[in-house]
C-alpha cells in the first residue's frame, strides 16, 4: 500500500532552491513575486485539491461500490462482485490503487483507550500481500477525546463492518 508519493514531494521541495537561484541572477521584477506567490499556493493547496478531485471523481468504470470507508487520510472502496479493494491516500492523491481482495487478510479493529470513558484513536489493521497496513479511522483532537458511548461505539461498529467485509469468504456470496 503506497501511502506517500515521495517523488512528487521531493520535486516540489527542490523547486524552491531553483527559484531562489533564478531570483538571484535576474534583476528584481514584480513578476517574480507573483511567481513565488503561485508556487506557494501550489505547494500548500495542490495535494488537498488533487485528493478531493480524485475522491469525488470516484473509482474506475465497472467498479461496483459495495462499501465505502472514509478514514482520516484515505478512502477505501470495496467491490464484492469483482473482488477488489480500491484505496486513495491523501499523500499519494494521483492514483486510486486497486488490490484483489484475496491479497487482503488478517483485518482487525484496534482501539486505543485513554480510559474507560474516552478513546484516543481507532485504527483498522490488515495485511496486503503480507505487508502490514495500519490506517487511522478516527483520532481525538488535541486535549479532547472521543467519548466511548455513543460516538465511539458508532465509529467502532462502522470500522468493524469494513473489517468483517475484508475477512469474509467471498466464494459464499457468489
Amino acid at each position: 500500500m503506497k501511502k506517500i508519493n515521495y517523488i512528487y514531494f521531493i520535486c516540489l521541495v527542490l523547486i524552491l532552491p531553483v527559484m531562489d537561484y533564478l531570483f538571484s541572477l535576474l534583476p528584481f521584477n514584480f513578476a517574480w513575486i507573483l511567481l513565488l506567490l503561485v508556487y506557494s499556493l501550489w505547494f500548500v493547496l495542490s495535494v488537498p485539491l488533487i485528493y478531493m478531485y480524485k475522491k469525488n471523481k470516484g473509482v474506475k468504470e465497472g467498479f461496483i461500490t459495495y462499501y465505502c470507508m472514509k478514514a482520516e487520510w484515505s478512502v477505501f472502496w470495496i467491490d464484492i462482485s469483482h473482488k477488489e479493494l480500491a484505496y486513495l491516500c491523501f499523500l499519494n492523491p494521483f492514483k486510486i490503487h486497486y488490490v484483489p481482495l484475496s491479497s487482503v487478510n488478517s483485518a482487525k479493529v484496534a482501539v486505543s483507550y485513554h480510559d474507560k470513558e474516552n478513546i484516543n484513536h481507532i485504527s483498522c489493521c490488515f495485511n496486503i500481500n503480507g505487508k502490514a497496513c495500519k490506517v487511522r479511522v478516527e483520532t481525538s483532537a488535541t486535549y479532547s477525546f472521543i467519548k466511548t458511548e455513543p460516538e465511539g461505539r458508532k465509529i467502532i461498529e462502522k470500522t468493524q463492518k469494513f473489517v468483517d467485509i475484508l475477512n469474509r469468504d467471498f466464494e459464499i456470496i457468489q
